[in-house]
């Protein structure tokens, strides 16, 4: 959508719509698109402040996932380490012969 107010009856500003997962290949083209013969002189700017929070909350989202994740591993290993723990506590507690032997 072009607003007027610039040289040359050209436009000043130009706002676009585009679907979040075309951003990047937008971008790369919009200059050439809006001035084919000059386009270093037309300026891109950042996406919306909309599309930017979105990718923070979705790369934040997914390095809280990923946390979640490791303590849940982490926690795991922590009861593996438990259960292998017993025996050797309730050994402990025997005489050393009854200990040692082998179950028959």
């Amino acid at each position: 959508m072009p607003n007027g107010g610039g040289r040359a009856g050209r436009p000043s500003t130009i706002s676009t719509r585009v679907a979040s997962g075309r951003v990047e290949a937008v971008r790369d083209v919009l200059a050439r698109t809006a001035n084919p013969e000059e386009p270093r002189e037309v300026r891109v700017s950042r996406p919306s402040d909309a599309l930017a929070a979105q990718r923070a909350t979705t790369s934040t989202l997914g390095g809280l996932i990923l946390g979640l994740a490791a303590k849940r591993r982490q926690i795991r290993g922590q009861v593996g380490g438990l259960a292998g723990l017993y025996p050797a506590v309730r050994a402990s507690r025997l005489p050393p012969t009854e200990a040692l032997a082998t179950p028959t």
